[in-house]
């Protein structure tokens, strides 16, 4: 193999369709091991980096986790192929900590609207049982504003089941973004470009350019088909949330908004400004 070994890492919150990166990435990419969250793997990995930021554990449980879950299929990629890929966003604060981890490391983070993540990640976490007792039972599963020490118990506890995946949200790009700059080599994708406009393959040729691979024929093919999308849609859409909801996760997710241009929709504005219901 000519080309130097690459390890990549998209990292996002979560429902930023992983499962379909994953998928459409090992069918472009032949010379490419890839997976999606390290199978079921990773899942304890996830659990830990968030005790670690609360202050429970030492870095090594984490480290020790990956090793477990990560290392013995990482080397053995390296051996074969030229890339190794993993969709997942369990890995979000290792990777940052400890990037030497992942030789060649590059990063795509895929950002999504905070008010349709929110909007898909509680009607998933609500719609099998897995999910809610990973969501709702499973100590430090996401992260939480206390333990981190950006606000009060009291103040977490008064935050309603929006506000706190606002917080998430919010909290968990901020994370990933400091890559950008970094010497990890850092592309960011809006979740919108990749799957909510008529030409998707214009952003998922920048996702194969950045890695370094050719971009197949016909890469339009490949977006037919939703992986892994919510089936049960018991939260509304935003424009039927309550104006002081609004205002609150404006105020949660601001420094992410404004970076990634969201919330200038007219009815957002009346509705953030007190003017809409």
């Amino acid at each position: 193999m000519n080309n130097p070994f690459q390890s990549v890492l998209f990292l996002s919150t979560g429902r930023t369709g992983t499962k379909f990166l994953a998928s459409t990435m090992g069918e472009i990419i032949p010379e490419a091991d890839v997976f999606h969250e390290g199978g079921e793997r990773s899942r304890l990995i996830n659990i830990l980096s968030h005790a670690y930021l609360a202050g429970i554990v030492p870095l090594s449980f984490p480290s020790s986790a990956w090793k477990i879950a990560i290392s013995d299929q990482l080397k053995r990629t390296q051996e074969t192929k030229s890339y190794y890929i993993d969709s997942n966003n369990h890995l979000y604060i290792l990777a940052q900590i400890r990037p030497e981890l992942y030789p060649g490391l590059k990063v795509i983070h895929i950002v999504r609207d905070p008010r349709t993540y929110i909007r898909s990640h509680l009607n998933w976490s609500r719609g099998r049982l897995k999910s809610w007792i990973a969501n709702y039972l499973t100590p430090f599963w996401q992260p939480t504003g206390y333990m981190v020490g950006e606000m009060s118990y009291p103040g977490w506890l008064r935050l309603s089941k929006l506000e706190r995946f606002a917080w998430v949200w919010n909290y968990k790009n901020k994370s990933i973004q400091q890559f950008e700059g970094s010497s990890t080599p850092y592309l960011r994708i809006k979740f919108e470009n990749l799957f909510e406009v008529p030409d998707p393959e214009n952003s998922f040729k920048k996702i194969l350019d950045f890695i370094g691979v050719a971009t197949p024929d016909h890469l339009k093919n490949f977006f037919q088909n939703s992986i892994n999308a919510s089936q049960k849609q018991s939260i509304p859409g935003w424009m039927e949330w309550p104006s002081e909801i609004c205002k609150s996760i404006a105020s949660l997710c601001k420094q992410g908004m404004n970076t990634y241009g969201y919330g200038s929709e007219q009815e957002w504005i009346r509705k953030v400004s007190g003017i809409g219901k």
